[in-house]
């Protein structure tokens, strides 16, 4: 993408000319713009952000040096010990964050010492409810697809996430590490018919066939930016299927290169005022982790079961998952063989 390269690459150079700028590496539609200017208003320090779609994305633009300039990073927390043990993660202290006293313990634990728990949410299925005529509940609905779905399927393009329908439509665990089981959902994903592995808020906004994808892996809360962007309120709707599936969560993270790391630190700081994370969470619709902006959220968006899943769902996901170093490997020659096989059909 060498035109994305390039912008970026300017965006970074145009930053790196003011030191009171701050470079964040985030998902697209991952911060509310009344937060930004409420932090502008109070600092003076303007924040440039850079998005990525795909975790592989993201760890690319981290591996380049042109990206050194990048301050703070959105990671998810099964990733912040493998980025630390790397050395790319600076080291938090609580007296940098005192705000991170707020942050549910068992949330802050996932994202360990050098990132600060900011959003989580489950990984579904979210779907067209004026294209569909039934209700998706099961991974099998897009594994095993009836003629109305098939053709406008939309994958997750991840290690862990694309295997993730096929491993529990078939009844096996999502972190199976047994070739004999990845090779199952792999022969099951060969025969999906599927329209996109591009995440669907990006293939949405930019792709000529967007108006074909009817169902998609995503996470909870896109259904929410599908409407706003797309000005259709309810059409795009979310499920979190019976079969269960990841709790994901996102931490947020100073890199060790920052030369505002400062700065920084107060703006992990200043995102987790409960007043702050209260406006983040209502503009993104994400679950936030903080527990006294919680008790500020109406009741009407913490009783949203897409967003807080009552705990018997929960129950049935997995947080964190431990993938081997050789699943991992096989894992990645899975997706980018069926990635190649898609893009020769």
């Amino acid at each position: 993408m060498p035109g994305f390269i390039f912008t970026l690459l300017i965006l970074l150079q145009s930053a790196a000319l003011s030191a009171e700028t701050l470079t964040l590496l985030f998902w697209e539609d991952a911060l509310a713009p009344e937060v930004i200017t409420r932090w502008q208003q109070q600092t003076g320090v303007n924040i440039q952000q850079i998005h990525f779609d795909s975790d592989e994305q993201r760890d690319k633009l981290l591996s380049q040096e042109q990206f050194a300039n990048i301050d703070i990073v959105v990671l998810d927390s099964s990733m912040t010990a493998r980025f630390s043990n790397k050395g790319i993660l600076d080291h938090l202290e609580q007296e940098d964050i005192p705000n991170n006293r707020y942050i549910n313990e068992r949330w802050q634990q996932a994202c360990g010492d050098n990132s600060v728990a900011y959003f989580w949410g489950t990984l579904g299925l979210i779907y067209r409810s004026d294209k569909l005529n039934f209700i998706p509940d099961s991974w099998l609905d897009i594994v095993q697809p009836n003629a109305d779905v098939s053709g406008h399927i939309g994958m997750i393009y991840n290690k862990v996430d694309t295997l993730l329908p096929a491993l529990l439509a078939n009844g096996l665990a999502i972190d199976s590490n047994e070739s004999d089981s990845l090779m199952v959902a792999y022969q099951a994903l060969t025969k999906m018919p599927i329209l996109t592995f591009e995440y669907p808020l990006t293939f949405i906004q930019s792709d000529p066939r967007a108006d074909d994808l009817h169902i998609a892996m995503a996470y909870s809360g896109d259904q929410y930016s599908l409407n706003e962007s797309l000005q259709t309120p309810g059409v795009w709707q979310y499920v979190l299927p019976d079969e269960g599936s990841l709790i994901w969560l996102d931490c947020l993270a100073v890199l060790s290169s920052s030369k505002n790391k400062i700065r920084a630190k107060q703006f992990i700081n200043f995102l987790n005022q409960p007043e702050i994370a209260k406006i983040n969470a209502l503009t993104i619709a994400v679950a936030t982790p903080n527990d006294a902006a919680f008790a500020l959220l109406p009741k009407r968006f913490t009783a949203d079961e897409s967003l807080f899943p009552a705990q018997v769902t929960l129950d049935k996901s997995k947080l964190n998952i431990d993938i081997s170093v050789e699943s991992t490997l096989t894992r990645s020659r899975i997706i980018h063989s069926l990635k190649k096989q898609h893009e020769l059909k």
